[in-house]
């Protein structure tokens, strides 16, 4: 009998730069050495039945990261948290709890919470970028996408693309010597939390090195209902 799991788990230190791929990897690798019994699809390239809710940033840490997976054998929270956490590498990585979902749930971000410590005379400098973000009506910003590829073309072109991130960002303050925000997670598009902080005025990459991101709002399938539990991250 097969189960959906949901489990939390938090990253930080040299692992916050692995890259979304590696990660999986990593994850798979390790669950089989905890004995956890991954499903996998059909077919001639057979891979576990596994995802991360949503992909971290590089190089951001994170206390809530939400991994959904599929068993084959029923199990227990207490098992699969402590199965990973005994087979995982001694820094970088916690799993903090699990909870079984409904086959055919799907979890899906709401919004994102991120934290940033700031020391100094960078929280006054802040302090006034914000309060001159606060009386402007849009937050736009440059993004290079790519586009014009599509199946069995090979050809693509890089184009710049204005993104108004007020539409995405909310709860943007300074609170406790720290600059929080949340990112609103929407189909039709979205903002990266390091364009949030180059909108403060702070560096993108050496500034995102140090941002947290503390906490995912969940809701399942679409609907209207929060998705947390006592056995995730607070």
């Amino acid at each position: 009998m097969s189960q959906k799991w949901a489990t939390w788990l938090s990253v930080d230190g040299d692992l916050r730069f692995a890259s979304h791929r590696d990660m999986m990897r990593s994850i798979e690798r390790l669950a089989v050495r905890a004995g956890v019994s991954l499903r996998y699809t059909q077919g001639f390239n057979p891979h576990p039945i596994l995802s991360l809710v949503p992909p971290r940033p590089v190089g951001v840490a994170s206390r809530d990261d939400l991994l959904v997976m599929m068993l084959d054998e029923p199990t227990d929270a207490s098992r699969i948290v402590s199965g990973l956490n005994a087979a995982k590498p001694p820094e970088g990585l916690t799993f903090i709890g699990a909870a079984e979902l409904p086959a055919k749930a799907t979890p899906q971000p709401r919004k994102a919470r991120y934290e940033l410590p700031l020391e100094g005379t960078r929280i006054k400098t802040v302090a006034a970028r914000l309060s001159q973000l606060e009386a402007t009506a849009s937050w736009p910003v440059e993004r290079m996408v790519k586009v014009g590829r599509r199946r069995r073309q090979r050809d693509e072109s890089i184009v710049t693309k204005t993104v108004d991130l007020r539409l995405y960002v909310t709860d943007l303050r300074i609170t406790q010597r720290s600059l929080c925000f949340a990112l609103l997670s929407d189909k039709a598009g979205g903002a990266r939390p390091g364009e949030v902080l180059g909108l403060c005025g702070l560096d993108e990459r050496t500034d995102l090195a140090v941002l947290v991101r503390v906490a995912v709002d969940y809701c399942l399938n679409d609907s209207k209902m929060d998705f947390r539990t006592s056995s995730g991250a607070a």
